[in-house]
């Protein structure tokens, strides 16, 4: 919400929204704690997916989990080996922290995340749609050069 003083946190709306991105970093660096340090993969804390248990196929997430902590350890071709949409998705999540804090600081987010320039604003959710769609069909062939979009570690024996 604009006012004539910049962003208008002073209102009701505004401390609920600040109060709630503050929630989603906190979630954020929580979870980056917790299955860091604390939960490795392989363990028995380590959550599954859910849909790879119950079909044998690969979701769009299957990987994402290992894949992050691949790239926090340095691991950045490892990390994206196990799930080549984090390519995507984690440059998009990090600038839409960046706006997040600088909400949470009172000034205005810099780039148009929320509100992307038309016609972006309609064809970007159906083309993410797409691609996901298409990733999710396609890293469930099992034929030459399919199986580079599956999991590594869902691979081996």
């Amino acid at each position: 919400m604009l006012t004539a003083r910049g962003l208008g946190h002073s209102s009701g709306l505004g401390h609920r929204r600040r109060i709630l991105d503050i929630i989603i970093l906190a979630a954020q660096a929580g979870a980056l704690i917790v299955f860091g340090f604390l939960i490795k993969p392989g363990s028995a804390l380590y959550p599954p997916c859910p849909f790879h248990t119950l079909t044998g196929l690969h979701c769009p997430g299957c990987g994402t989990a290992r894949g992050i902590l691949r790239i926090l350890g340095g691991d950045i071709l490892g990390g994206l080996r196990q799930n080549l949409l984090l390519a995507l998705t984690l440059p998009l999540l990090a600038l839409a922290d960046i706006n997040i804090i600088f909400r949470v600081f009172g000034r205005k987010p810099p780039l148009p995340l929320e509100n992307p320039p038309q016609p972006w604003g309609k064809l970007l959710p159906l083309a993410a749609a797409i691609l996901i769609g298409a990733f999710w069909i396609l890293r469930n062939i099992p034929v030459f050069p399919f199986t580079f979009l599956a999991p590594e570690a869902l691979l081996r024996p």
